[in-house]
């Protein structure tokens, strides 16, 4: 009796072991890390306040508040927020994805890695497999600032692709496609304005650029020099 007792005990201390970890990652997250806190002030990570060495997983929100920032490595790869940003970020074939709510980050990729960043419906993402550097800030629901340091990135919204060069920053300006139903009627602007939402356009989007100039727009893009040499596991 003695021995089944002490058998049960280690099964027991065995299986609370097995779960610690799966205990530490988020609901709805995968159990392996997709990132790792670098540098972190003011900032957290899902509820929890961000701290330097922390795992960062699958689907986690990112913020920094007004004075806040937020460096986290993806692989070899980084992602750097400013104040007042928020971003939910994933795993991605060969790299890291990431969800711009507000704000502004800067993206870092190194030889053979990449990054794929969403925000008011376009997409971003190095050109090619070569080392980027990036900034991206949304600036409102119809607008973002595009800065390329490093390589040239691709923009790609519904059907239209454009490029920014590699040392050029380009305000992005999204032009709705037209809008169909009920919120095309002018009886229903009142309506839509009184409730604080937009309507949703259901036909294609555009966009234009405008040139800003050199990519020295903003303070993030000053991170270059930082992530020019990441920092090894």
């Amino acid at each position: 009796m003695h021995i089944v007792s002490k058998s049960l005990l280690s099964a027991l201390v065995v299986v609370g072991m097995s779960q610690v970890p799966m205990m530490a990652a988020p609901a709805g997250s995968s159990s392996a890390p997709v990132g790792v806190i670098l540098q972190a002030s003011r900032a957290s990570v899902g509820a929890d306040p961000a701290a330097t060495g922390a795992s960062v997983f699958d689907g986690e929100t990112l913020r920094t508040d007004e004075v806040g920032s937020l460096r986290v490595r993806f692989g070899m790869s980084q992602a750097y927020l400013l104040p007042k940003t928020q971003a939910e970020v994933h795993q991605s074939d060969g790299g890291f994805a990431a969800n711009l709510a507000a704000g502004t980050v800067v993206l870092s990729t190194v030889d053979g890695e990449s990054f794929q960043l969403m925000a008011d419906g376009a997409t971003v993402q190095p050109i090619s497999s070569q080392a980027t550097v990036a900034q991206v800030t949304l600036v409102s629901p119809t607008e973002l600032l595009l800065v390329s340091r490093k390589g040239a990135l691709r923009v790609s919204m519904d059907d239209e692709t454009k490029t920014v060069p590699e040392g050029a920053s380009y305000r992005m300006v999204i032009q709705p496609g037209p809008l169909s139903g009920p919120a095309a009627a002018p009886a229903a602007a009142p309506a839509a304005a009184s409730s604080g939402q937009t309507p949703v356009p259901t036909g294609t989007n555009h966009f234009v650029f405008v040139l800003v100039g050199a990519a020295v727009v903003g303070s993030g893009v000053g991170m270059y020099y930082a992530f020019s040499s990441p920092t090894k596991p």
